[in-house]
């Protein structure tokens, strides 16, 4: 039997009724940075073994900024970020 698009088959082996159910599509273009990766990356890291709790960081800063001196006056740069930071 063929699929229509934006549909998914659920099929119950005990009864042998296969239920046609409506999906609504996502469309990437309009999730935002941070939902492509909760709802995407994230389970993806973890599904390759990666503990969430001791080997990988989610949207960190790993410097403080670069330190500009002139004279007696200082100032910090930007902070480096990362979306993931993996520990192995």
């Amino acid at each position: 039997m063929s699929f229509r698009r934006n549909e998914v088959s659920f099929h119950n082996q005990s009864q042998g009724l296969r239920i046609y159910s409506p999906v609504k599509m996502l469309d990437k273009k309009l999730l935002s940075e941070r939902d492509i990766c909760t709802k995407y990356i994230t389970p993806a890291i973890e599904q390759a073994g990666w503990n969430r709790l001791t080997q990988f960081l989610v949207e960190v800063s790993f410097t403080d900024g670069k330190i500009y001196v002139r004279g007696k006056l200082t100032a910090r740069g930007e902070k480096k970020r990362a979306d993931y930071i993996l520990y192995y």
